[in-house]
């Protein structure tokens, strides 16, 4: 790496190469469906029915507002009795003991996976580039391999990589998971910086609790307050 956090030539080729590996697994999705050629039951497509719901757990306010989002989430009929599996930044110490308190994560029962964060308090932005791609690399496996039928996020910066991976999954055909962006309660007149990227394509829907908030944003859906 070079001293101000961009990758030197060796990383640079490192990435070429993985470009070009995922360019070749997309078209052995694509290629199989013109042809009468069997994938192998890895690399399938898992079907929605039997996909997990993957929610982001986020330090604060953002795990006390997701926590009572993936319980209404499991009591709705056409997700009841889905496997739940978690995502949290590797310095965040308090999220999952917050969870397991409320009764929302039980381990061994749901699945806990754990990322390094993409931007910490205070972080410059320069360094930040490096540290969400760390990020992003340690979040494509937790997701191709669990295929999530639903990724639910709501704020945290850790929430973003998580939702490329997902759609990196979508483009190499591995996965159909729907990303839901319900934007913190605390944004009452705009948007937060995560909310802003996930409006401008990481997720299917972005929906805010504020009817002022959609409405200066077009594409936010106002649900109303979720707490």
């Amino acid at each position: 790496m070079l001293a101000d956090g961009w990758p030197d030539a060796t990383s640079a080729w490192a990435l070429v190469l993985a470009g070009l590996g995922l360019l070749l697994f997309r078209l052995a999705h694509v290629v199989p469906a013109r042809l009468p050629i069997a994938l192998p039951k890895w690399l399938r497509q898992r079907p929605a029915s039997e996909g997990c719901i993957m929610a982001v757990l986020g330090s604060g306010g953002h795990t006390a507002e997701m926590l009572p989002l993936i319980d209404t989430l499991a009591k709705r009929p056409d997700l009841a009795g889905a496997r739940r599996e978690f995502v949290v930044a590797a310095t965040d110490h308090t999220s999952v003991p917050r969870a397991e308190a409320a009764g929302t994560l039980s381990l061994p029962r749901d699945r806990l996976h754990v990322i390094p964060r993409s931007r910490e308090v205070g972080q410059s932005w320069a360094s930040t580039v490096p540290a969400t791609l760390r990020a992003l690399t340690a979040s494509v496996w937790p997701v191709l391999a669990s295929r999530p039928r639903l990724l639910v996020v709501n704020g945290p910066g850790t929430c973003v990589p998580v939702a490329a991976a997902a759609l990196l999954g979508r483009f190499l055909g591995v996965c159909a998971t729907r990303i839901v962006f319900v934007e913190s309660v605390c944004r009452v007149e705009s948007l937060s910086l995560t909310g802003r990227i996930m409006l401008a394509g990481l997720a299917d829907r972005v929906l805010v609790q504020w009817p002022q908030l959609a409405a200066r944003h077009r594409g936010c859906e106002y649900i109303g307050i979720t707490m």
